[in-house]
């Protein structure tokens, strides 16, 4: 089974654009490391060096919220 690439692509793109917001990179970080362990919690949470409950609750919170445009 491949690893989609979409949340690795985001997470690369906002460490190149370095304005993401530290949720938005959590969001994207989680995201992939689970997209690696095929789904599985337990693993991801294991790799990331969090419980695995807190890994479930990072993943219960919506994803980042949309920054609004700043007019010039």
């Amino acid at each position: 089974m491949s690893v989609p690439q979409s949340h690795h692509d985001e997470l690369r793109l906002a460490l190149i654009r370095l304005d993401t917001s530290p949720s938005e990179m959590q969001f994207h970080y989680v995201r992939a490391v689970l997209d690696e362990e095929d789904g599985c919690v337990s693993r991801a949470a294991r790799r990331m060096g969090v419980h695995r409950r807190t890994l479930q609750r990072m993943l219960n919170k919506r994803g980042p919220k949309p920054r609004a445009e700043v007019r010039t």
